[in-house]
């Protein structure tokens, strides 16, 4: 079991000593001491306070420690919003890790890199007042690490036909190839995302998420669809592109379905062009056995 990074922050004189309870977050390895006011997140691994939008979000990632902390830096998080105003290497035991500081939409945020040879774990806390800036202070002082708590997706669906569970991670669910951890590039997928936030419901915004965050490049857009899953609003998107690991040509299927407060699924997929005409009717089978709250 990992250490506390309370005892990784307190060579840097940031943490203090907390009594309350750990709560472990379902589908991570992760705990954190849980203060007034803050509820294990429903659409994400974390926790959040509704009332004031203060959270902390957990990301595991298939990736050595040693190779997060180079990676993670102030330039790699500058696409997200993320203004870095200090970084700061740190030991967690025998593993390497990073705590850095800044800023995001205007509120402070603090994240926290921690992991092991095979594994790290990004922990971002964000506030947009100073009050429950210092109370997510705190609860990433005293996060600590034990057995994986089992998975809570608020959500249900079948694996699409010829490919397996992957993984959950953040909320998500992975299908890929076999069940297959590890590089996906130029080969089928599946994932299945909720939204952290409300979104206009519309075709645009449907189109946006479709161009984006695919790892397949130049992607244009074939077909759109309105669609009614549960009676619920959604698009179904289909196009094109390129790996952009393997260059190889990339057929893609997207299917978002909206709450009518603009929380959404996203089905995102994707597959070798040349088999196109075999995997559309697995993903769509798939999305169509979608059962739980979509948003």
């Amino acid at each position: 079991m990992l250490p506390t990074l309370l005892l990784l922050l307190s060579s840097l004189g940031l943490a203090a000593e907390t009594d309350l309870v750990l709560v472990p977050l379902p589908g991570s390895e992760v705990q954190v001491p849980l203060e007034p006011d803050f509820e294990v997140a429903k659409r994400w691994v974390g926790v959040a306070n509704e009332k004031t939008h203060a959270s902390i979000m957990v990301t595991r990632m298939d990736v050595g420690a040693d190779k997060m902390v180079i990676s993670l830096t102030p330039e790699a998080l500058a696409p997200q919003g993320v203004k870095v105003t200090s970084s700061r290497p740190v030991r967690l035991g025998e593993y390497d890790g990073k705590w850095m500081e800044g800023t995001q939409a205007g509120g402070p945020v603090w994240i926290a890199l921690v992991g092991d040879s095979a594994h790290s774990w990004i922990i971002k806390g964000s506030a947009r007042t100073k009050g429950t800036g210092a109370a997510v202070v705190r609860m990433l002082e005293g996060a600590a690490w034990g057995e994986p708590a089992p998975s809570a997706l608020a959500f249900e669906i079948d694996a699409p036909f010829g490919l397996g569970h992957a993984r959950d991670m953040a909320g998500s669910r992975m299908f890929t190839k076999d069940g297959a951890v590890g590089n996906g590039a130029g080969k089928p997928l599946f994932i299945v995302a909720p939204s952290l936030q409300a979104a206009p419901i519309t075709e645009e915004t449907a189109r946006a998420t479709f161009l984006t965050g695919s790892g397949v490049e130049g992607v244009v857009v074939d077909k759109a669809v309105a669609i009614r899953h549960d009676g619920q609003l959604g698009w179904d998107l289909r196009g094109k592109g390129v790996d952009a690991t393997t260059k190889d040509p990339m057929f893609l299927w997207q299917r978002m379905v909206f709450t009518p407060d603009g929380f959404y699924l996203r089905l995102v997929a994707r597959a070798p062009l040349a088999e196109a005409n075999v995997w559309l009717p697995a993903f769509e089978a798939a999305a169509n056995s979608l059962r739980g709250p979509l948003g």
